[in-house]
């Protein structure tokens, strides 16, 4: 199955739209599963675009609506990193959504219906803190994870552990050797069956059905 993608490194591209679902999110890493799990649902007509960065969304979503193809889109998606304040990214979504005179939905996960129908996801969760590492986290291997904690101990760490350091410290260790999450998510490493991704895939089967 082919799922469109766009947005080159460093970039904002989008020309065209020829599918009828567009999900919109932050970098690569985030591009790279989204696309992995529409794969592997079996999903169709999707158009991931990587919109490079989480600022000037406003300015580039209004830009996309004048793209060709756009008056076509049936599902629009919106993947956002919850960071610090998942609440106040849900609310910058919104903000942005209503600028663009698109439908707005009251809650992450939620389909907003109109023409397009509207979602918002923010990972990991609505009420929690990160990015799409913790969305992966769980979903490696605990006895290999244990291993990596230990390298930390091993290195006298002190303060808190980011978890982008221990994703990256896991994903070194994996055959093949994968650099990032992106890398992962391409090669098959990641176990996307896992209970973790269920957010994302409820979110992705939402839009389907717009």
């Amino acid at each position: 199955m082919t799922v469109m993608l766009t947005a080159a490194e460093g970039r904002n591209v989008l020309d065209r739209i020829d599918s009828p679902r567009l999900v919109l999110v932050e970098g690569s890493d985030d591009q790279a599963i989204i696309a992995a799990l529409i794969r592997q649902e079996s999903l169709d007509g999707f158009h991931v675009h990587n919109m490079v960065g989480k600022d000037k969304w406003s300015g580039r979503l209004l830009a996309i609506c004048r793209v060709a193809g756009f008056g076509k889109v049936l599902g629009l998606g919106l993947v956002r990193d919850a960071d610090d304040d998942a609440q106040g990214t849900l609310a910058s979504c919104k903000t942005t959504l209503a600028r663009a005179r698109l439908p707005v939905p009251d809650m992450a996960g939620q389909l907003a219906e109109g023409r397009p129908s509207v979602a918002v996801a923010i990972v990991p969760t609505s009420d929690g803190i990160g990015a799409i590492e913790e969305v992966c986290l769980p979903s490696f291997d605990e006895g290999r994870m244990a291993c990596v904690d230990n390298y930390f101990a091993c290195l006298a760490t002190t303060g808190q552990i980011r978890t982008k350091a221990r994703v990256q410290v896991y994903l070194a260790g994996e055959s093949p050797q994968c650099r990032d999450l992106k890398v992962a998510a391409n090669s098959g490493v990641l176990n996307l069956a896992h209970g973790t991704f269920d957010g994302l895939r409820e979110f992705l089967h939402e839009l389907r059905s717009a």
